[in-house]
Parts: C-alpha cells; sequence; structure tokens
C-alpha cells in the first residue's frame, strides 16, 4: 500500500512502521526441479509404468498424481522423465524381450508342423545368439572379446598394415592442419 514518505513525516520520531503487511501465503511449487536432474520416486514411478503400457493417464494414477492426464502431459515434457522412460523400455527389452524371442526361437526350431526352412532358420539364429562356433567361423573376435595380449597383437597388427600402406612424401612442404586453416601465418 505505497507509503512513501509522507508515511514515515507522520511518525515523527517512529523509527519503525506501525503496521507491518506481509503477504498471507508464500506460494512455492511442492517440489522444485532438482539442479542435478534427479527424479522422484512419483516420477520413477511414472516412467517405469509409462515404458511398460505407454499409458500416461493409467502410468499418471499408478504413481499416485491426483489428476493424472494432466501430470502424465506434464511428466512427458520433461527431458529427465523422458530419458528414464527409454532407460526403463531398453531394460525391459534387454530382460524380457530377449527371454521372449529365444523362448519363441526354440518353440519354432521345436515345432515339427513348422516348415523345415524356417526350422532350420530359427535353430541357425538360436547357435548364433549364444555364440556356440564363433570360433570357427574364420572370423577374428571383437575387441570386447579379447584378452589384453591379444589386443597388443591386434594394435601391432594394423599399425605394421598402417606403416604398408603409408606413402612417403619428399620434397614436399607438409603443412599440419592448425597452420593451413591459419590465414594470418
Amino acid at each position: 500500500m505505497g507509503q512513501g514518505p509522507k508515511f514515515w513525516r507522520d511518525l515523527r520520531g517512529v523509527t519503525e512502521p506501525a503496521i507491518v503487511l506481509y503477504p498471507k501465503r508464500i506460494r512455492r511449487p511442492s517440489r522444485m526441479p532438482d539442479p542435478k536432474g534427479r527424479l522422484t520416486a512419483q516420477e520413477r514411478t511414472f516412467a517405469k509404468h509409462y515404458a511398460a503400457t505407454g499409458d500416461g493417464a493409467y502410468s499418471a494414477r499408478m504413481a499416485g498424481y491426483g489428476s493424472p492426464a494432466q501430470r502424465a502431459s506434464a511428466n512427458l515434457q520433461k527431458p529427465g522423465v523422458l530419458a528414464e522412460v527409454r532407460l526403463q523400455a531398453r531394460k525391459r527389452l534387454e530382460s524380457e524381450g530377449a527371454e521372449v524371442g529365444v523362448q519363441t526361437l526354440i518353440e519354432i526350431a521345436t515345432d515339427r508342423q513348422q516348415p523345415g526352412g524356417t526350422r532350420v532358420r530359427a535353430a541357425a539364429e538360436l547357435v548364433k545368439q549364444s555364440g556356440i562356433g564363433r570360433a570357427d567361423d574364420g572370423r577374428p573376435k571383437e575387441p570386447h572379446e579379447m584378452t589384453a595380449s591379444e589386443l597388443q597383437q591386434a594394435i601391432e597388427h594394423l599399425e605394421r598394415l598402417a606403416g604398408d600402406r603409408a606413402k612417403i612424401i619428399s620434397g614436399v612442404a607438409v603443412v599440419s592442419g592448425a597452420e593451413r586453416d591459419d590465414i594470418f601465418a
């Protein structure tokens, strides 16, 4: 209530105002966003259910939100929640999805009523996924499958190959990338 200098002149000798006005209630959000991007337990529960069902309102209801449709929409706008949904979906795919896929391949491979070609393809995929026969196929091991000494041997082999392919340039000034891009040099 705009009490300026006149208000203070009327209270000669009084150094503090007679009435102090404070707002009735300071509204704060129920939970401030975490500066480090961590999710609340409700948001994690929402993400888990959303990854499993794809139903936002159901997921918000299961997470305990009061107005599920609005909260689902709001949660799906948050990058942290979306990242958690992707993470939960990936986890579910790796655990349940792989299990279902292998079980289906086993059922196809063992079902005598399936055509022969289908059964053979299913069996071949099972063998491929299990890693059986990998060393016999003639392909080199992947780096994550190698031991430290095998990695060192592979690095030395690649360095020898790179050295054999390198062209020797004589009599030509070679300019490094930094000097070539510097227009004032």
